[in-house]
C-alpha cells in the first residue's frame, strides 16, 4: 500500500461525508511541493478544523511536519497524522463526532 493509495481512499471517504453533510463539511488537499511542512488535508466542519497528514505505511512525518502539526494543535485545531486508512477514517470520524451542531451557521 502506498501513500497515494491511502490519499485516494481518504479523499473518497471525505467526499462521502461532504455529500452527506452538504456545505457544512468542507475539505481541501493543501500540500504540494511548494508548501513544505503543511499537512495534506484541511478539513472543516461546523466551525472546527482538522489538519491531517498522510504517510505511507511505516513512514513518519518529517521534523518540520511534526513542528507544523504541533503549532496547528496549539492554535486550537485538531492536527493528526497517520500511515493507514483505518486510522485516518477513525481520526476523521472522531473529528466529526466532536463538532458541536450549535456552532454551525448558515450563510
Amino acid at each position: 500500500m502506498t501513500e497515494a493509495y491511502i490519499t485516494k481512499k481518504v479523499k473518497e471517504y471525505l467526499m462521502e461525508l461532504k455529500n452527506h453533510f452538504g456545505p457544512a463539511f468542507y475539505f481541501q488537499k493543501v500540500s504540494d511541493r511548494f508548501t513544505d511542512g503543511i499537512p495534506d488535508y484541511y478539513i472543516t466542519f461546523r466551525g472546527k478544523s482538522l489538519w491531517l497528514e498522510l504517510k505511507a505505511p511505516g513512514e513518519r512525518p518529517r521534523p518540520l511536519q511534526i513542528y507544523v502539526l504541533k503549532r496547528l494543535a496549539k492554535a486550537g485545531n485538531m492536527a493528526e497524522w497517520t500511515d493507514n486508512i483505518e486510522d485516518a477514517r477513525e481520526c476523521i470520524d472522531e473529528f466529526v463526532s466532536t463538532c458541536d451542531a450549535k456552532s454551525s451557521k448558515i450563510l
